[in-house]
């Protein structure tokens, strides 16, 4: 057998070319192009998240009057003073009250979540039912418990009412 020259192979079909290539493919590429990144975009500017406030979010603010007659239910526990609102989208004409409270002698607050159909939270007239909405409402009153009533604290506008609550805390 007479042995012939071998051309050698041109270096883009070597394996080191080709490993090379695919990390390349995979890796660097998206990252220059900007796939992959862990930014979806601009970060928020610290004045956009300065900008909601209380007021901004639709929040309704809780008289004393209503928080002291909620706070009659309560036996044995006491409120803090903190209570704040939010419209039930869901519902005509209810609104959730979100209250902060120490339980019997606890050391550590507590939120609980009523309903109301009182048409405004923010004067001194307590015009409309008081429903407890959640166990800490339910547990720590003796307000009783709406069976015939629909509503819970999965309803859009309770989670709101909690972090209108939030924001006085600040």
């Amino acid at each position: 057998m007479s042995e012939e020259a071998v051309a050698p192979k041109p270096f883009y079909r070597r394996g080191w070319f080709i490993a090379a290539s695919i990390v390349f493919v995979l890796l660097v590429l998206p990252r220059l192009l900007g796939f992959g990144s862990s930014e979806t975009g601009p970060a928020p500017s610290t004045s956009a998240t300065a900008d909601i406030t209380f007021e901004s979010l639709g929040c309704l603010e809780v008289s004393t009057t209503l928080l002291d007659g909620i706070g009659q239910g309560f036996d044995g526990s006491t409120l803090t003073g903190k209570a704040a609102g939010f419209d039930a989208p869901d519902f005509a004409d209810v609104r959730f009250i979100t209250l902060e409270f120490i339980p019997n002698g606890e050391s550590d607050s507590q939120t609980a979540l009523f309903a109301t159909n009182d048409d405004n939270l923010s004067d001194d007239v307590i015009n409309g039912l008081i429903i407890p909405v959640d166990g800490f409402a339910l547990e720590f009153s003796d307000w009783g418990e709406a069976k015939n009533l629909d509503i819970s604290s999965s309803d859009k506008g309770a989670a709101e009412s909690r972090n209108c609550l939030g924001l006085l805390e600040q």
